[in-house]
C-alpha cells in the first residue's frame, strides 16, 4: 500500500505533465439532432484548453470529420479557428454514403 507522500508525488507528476503537454477539448454544436439525405449539417465548434478551461491558444486549425459507424472517413474539413477558439462549417448530406454517420472534431496535435 502506498503512502500519502507517494500519492502527493504522483498527483504532482500528473499535474506537471499536464502543464508541459497541455491538451485541448473540442465541443461541436449542431443545428439539429437528426438528419436525412439532402439535409445540411451546420455546426459551430469551440476549442478550449483542458488545463485552464479557457479558449485555446495552442491551435489555429480544427479538423471536423464525418465518419461511418465502422470508422471510414466520409469527409474531412479544415476549419480555421476565429478569435483563436471558434469555427463554423457545414456538411451537405448528398449521397447514400452519409446514411449512417458519426462526427468528430480534433486539432492537428489531437489526432
Amino acid at each position: 500500500m502506498g503512502t500519502k507522500n507517494d500519492l502527493i508525488h504522483w498527483t504532482q507528476t500528473v499535474q506537471n505533465t499536464g502543464k508541459a503537454f497541455p491538451q485541448e477539448k473540442v465541443y461541436l454544436h449542431l443545428d439539429n439532432n437528426c438528419y436525412f439525405l439532402g439535409d445540411t449539417i451546420w455546426y459551430k465548434a469551440y476549442v478550449v484548453r483542458t488545463d485552464r478551461k479557457v479558449p485555446t491558444d495552442l491551435s489555429r486549425i480544427l479538423y471536423v470529420e464525418l465518419m461511418t459507424p465502422d470508422g471510414y472517413l466520409v469527409e474531412r474539413q479544415q476549419i480555421p479557428l476565429e478569435n483563436d477558439t471558434t469555427g463554423f462549417g457545414n456538411f451537405a448530406l448528398q449521397d447514400s454514403s452519409t446514411e449512417d454517420i458519426m462526427r468528430s472534431g480534433h486539432t492537428p496535435d489531437g489526432c
